[in-house]
């Protein structure tokens, strides 16, 4: 009779796999973006609007349909789970906006928080930056970072790649404030939770325009007042 010295075989051990390219290349993606962002800043309304419309939306949906070759209902643009997207949506909004208000009315941090590029004063040019610039920009945020980069990189990294997608799209903000930049990464947080349950970008992208809204409204209050 022979005797085996070595120790059982754990059974159903998750072997640990390497990032495919199709990870890396997403992710480098990701960080060409970021470089972009960082080399040419945006001061004028009107560069905000055509970097948003090319480079966080146009460009990863031609590098998913023409190198991924995936379908892009996998990277959040579907309707998903309505019920759970709307109400994470509605709840986010809550939250924010209260802490918003707090910071600015209470605590008289209105200049930590950072404001829309183009908010302004005037009811209508207001009313169309609002429904026009801010709404493309916002969704095209939301589908690169939480749709893009999350989701796309989900199958290999998990809930990780939630903190991931936060992380990146904060380190835009980086010369902000650390109070503007925490409540940017809070905020992302809470955005791409919304994506993972929902398995959508509409509505983590409806919570961070609704929140920019409260919030350039609230500015406008407080610096007028």
């Amino acid at each position: 009779m022979s005797i085996n010295l070595l120790p059982p075989a754990k059974k159903n051990q998750r072997k640990i796999t390497p990032v495919s390219h199709r990870e890396a290349f997403i992710f480098f993606c990701g960080l060409l973006v970021l470089l972009v962002g960082w080399l040419f800043p945006i001061q004028l309304v009107s560069e905000s609007r055509f970097a948003a419309l090319i480079l966080l939306l146009a460009f990863p949906v031609l590098v998913i349909l023409f190198v991924l070759k995936d379908p892009v209902q996998n990277f959040g643009l579907q309707v998903g789970k309505y019920k759970t997207g709307l109400a994470l949506a509605a709840g986010s909004f809550v939250i924010f906006s209260l802490l918003n208000y707090f910071l600015i009315f209470r605590f008289n941090l209105k200049e930590q928080v950072l404001a829309s590029p183009g908010v302004s004063p005037n009811f209508w040019y207001f009313l169309f930056y609002e429904l026009g610039a801010a709404t493309l920009m916002v969704f095209s945020w939301e589908f690169f970072f939480r749709g893009f980069l999350q989701l796309g990189l989900e199958k290999k990294f998990g809930i990780y790649s939630l903190l991931l997608g936060a992380i990146l799209s904060s380190l835009i903000f980086w010369k902000s404030s650390w109070l503007a930049l925490g409540l940017r990464f809070l905020m992302y947080l809470a955005a791409g939770f919304t994506t993972l349950k929902s398995r959508s970008v509409f509505y983590s992208a409806l919570a961070i325009w609704l929140i920019s809204l409260a919030l350039d409204i609230m500015l406008i209050k407080a610096l007028s007042g």
